[in-house]
């Protein structure tokens, strides 16, 4: 049925959540391998007709990514121009934070769906099969779970509830999730001594804290000074674009993170009372 729907040119689109929802809920029952392919095929029409609409239906069915949808997400990521849909649409999400746009459902709350696109992308880096085209937007992914960070602390214990009623047992938090995202990214990308002199200068638990938040940025910024000067460039640049947004919370982060970048060159200590 699904196939037929999806191989329909007068396919209707608003039909997408419901077959993503259909696939997911039936997909660990089904065992016949020519109707897993059959699935596996409308996954790539969808992804490849609306893959804006596959991705947010995908992140609702399940916001902590269970096995089952990252059996899923694996499908959408198999082809490499479709895994650039898939990784440019959770990119969207994650920059889809603002403190002003609340709901009491996932499906409609882009706080909660931006918090379930950086647990999604900490699992697809973990399976390691599309690293090439995350290289290709790691510096705006970087910053994208750098301000997520910010923005899950502020979360209400609602939407915290909203995101975690799927999987209460989890031994990540909501906001250790995403910092647990950043450390698979920076590693995953070759940057594992960043990743450990953060852990070390206590920059990742410094991040989870809102009371300790903005020096852990310092910390993170302090260890990516460290990386080539072409990503660092590429990185300034974005910081810069977001400097012109009007949402506090990133012109905050961005300004904490240019400061401390520019420290080394400008000569001022270290202490927090050099600051501008």
């Amino acid at each position: 049925m699904v196939e037929v729907l999806v191989a329909d040119p007068a396919f209707p689109m608003g039909q997408v959540l419901n077959i993503v929802w259909a696939i997911y809920r039936n997909l660990p029952f089904i065992r016949a391998v020519v109707a897993l392919n059959s699935l596996e095929r409308a996954l790539l029409v969808l992804m490849h007709k609306q893959p804006s609409m596959v991705v947010a239906s995908l992140l609702q069915c399940s916001p902590t990514c269970t096995c089952v949808a990252m059996r899923m997400w694996k499908v959408t990521l198999s082809k490499p121009q479709v895994a650039e849909k898939v990784l440019q649409e959770l990119l969207s999400r994650l920059m889809n934070q603002s403190p002003c746009k609340t709901s009491t459902s996932t499906g409609d709350n882009p706080r909660v769906l931006s918090l379930a696109a950086a647990r999604t992308v900490s699992e697809i880096l973990l399976q390691r099969t599309c690293l090439r085209e995350v290289e290709a937007i790691f510096p705006q992914l970087f910053l994208a779970l750098l301000f997520q960070v910010s923005f899950t602390t502020e979360l209400t214990v609602q939407e915290v509830h909203i995101f975690w009623r799927e999987h209460q047992e989890d031994l990540l938090g909501p906001i250790r999730s995403v910092v647990q995202s950043m450390r698979v990214l920076l590693c995953s990308m070759g940057f594992e001594s960043q990743a450990l002199a953060i852990e070390a200068q206590g920059g990742w638990d410094a991040l989870l804290s809102s009371q300790t938040h903005l020096m852990g940025v310092r910390i993170v910024a302090r260890e990516m000074m460290k990386t080539p000067r072409p990503l660092l460039s590429t990185i300034f640049c974005h910081l810069a674009e977001l400097l012109s947004v009007e949402e506090p919370t990133w012109g905050m982060i961005a300004m904490v993170f240019l400061v401390e970048s520019l420290l080394p060159v400008s000569g001022l200590g270290r202490d927090p009372a050099s600051l501008p």
